[in-house]
């Protein structure tokens, strides 16, 4: 999904962060999108947007496996959602999850 590598290329670039470099995988296990047109005619009742990922932080040097994290994105941007891309919208949700997730305290 490039809408996904485009926002966690974009969530990452914003963090200013020394260290180590890492491989970052990155698995959609799950993704059920519902398209702006449908989301116009029944808004909020349309139901969620789902993208589930699965990411694993692999060591450069010998791809040793530093951490996994489960993402399961589950938004429902209601009517709001006829006036944005739900695939991009929805990604970026995802994206900002996962980025909080990896480099939480």
């Amino acid at each position: 999904m490039a809408a996904l590598k485009t926002a966690l290329h974009q969530n990452l670039a914003n963090l200013n962060n020394t260290g180590k470099a890492a491989k970052l995988e990155v698995l959609v296990t799950k993704a059920q999108i519902i398209t702006a047109g449908k989301r116009a005619v029944i808004g909020a009742f349309g139901g969620s947007n789902l993208l589930f990922v699965t990411a694993t932080v692999r060591s450069p040097d010998d791809n040793q496996v530093l951490a996994v994290f489960d993402i399961k994105g589950d938004y429902n941007p209601g009517g709001f959602g006829a006036f944005t891309d739900p695939e991009v919208s929805t990604a970026e949700n995802v994206a900002k999850a996962l980025v909080e997730e990896i480099y939480k305290n």
